[in-house]
């Protein structure tokens, strides 16, 4: 059990085709204990996704697979250290200072990091907040330098 208050909000939209699913969720919710709050928050606009990611301490994802995970990206951008599965293509990310990626089948390791992120000192977590930004905005020039050289090859292949 994770000690210290905590809030977890979850955003975007919930489908119909996802209502059982959700459901299940909300039990689970419904059941956490008194220093763990979560709620659902609703969709966010895409041009807002920054300013409400840097409300946050922490972005939390253990996804079952993502092929680059856009919103990843965002939170390193927003400063933002990450707990998120190993089933990303971010990888490491212990190492780099930025956040933890977690084996899904180690949910004590999940409970042990989000305690770290909470018993984390104010200068601790600042150089990793200014971290994952650093990286997040290294990885954004890289992406930009890959499509100009995508951009250019396809104009050459196309001339």
């Amino acid at each position: 059990t994770l000690r210290g208050e905590i809030t977890f909000d979850i955003y975007g939209p919930i489908h119909d085709s996802e209502r059982d699913y959700w459901n299940r969720c909300q039990r689970i919710i419904d059941s956490l204990p008194s220093n763990i709050r979560a709620s659902h928050c609703g969709f966010v606009e895409p041009d807002q996704v920054t300013e409400v990611l840097q409300n946050y301490d922490a972005f939390f994802m253990p996804t079952l697979n993502e092929n680059y995970g856009h919103s990843i990206m965002e939170a390193f951008s927003a400063g933002l250290p990450v707990v998120i599965s190993d089933q990303t293509p971010w990888q490491s990310l212990r190492e780099k200072g930025v956040g933890w990626d977690v084996p899904l089948d180690r949910p004590d390791e999940f409970v042990s990091v989000l305690q770290d992120l909470v018993d984390m000192d104010e200068p601790e977590y600042r150089d990793m907040s200014e971290a994952a930004k650093r990286f997040g905005d290294e990885e954004a020039a890289s992406q930009n330098i890959t499509d100009d050289y995508r951009n250019m090859f396809d104009s050459d292949m196309n001339d």
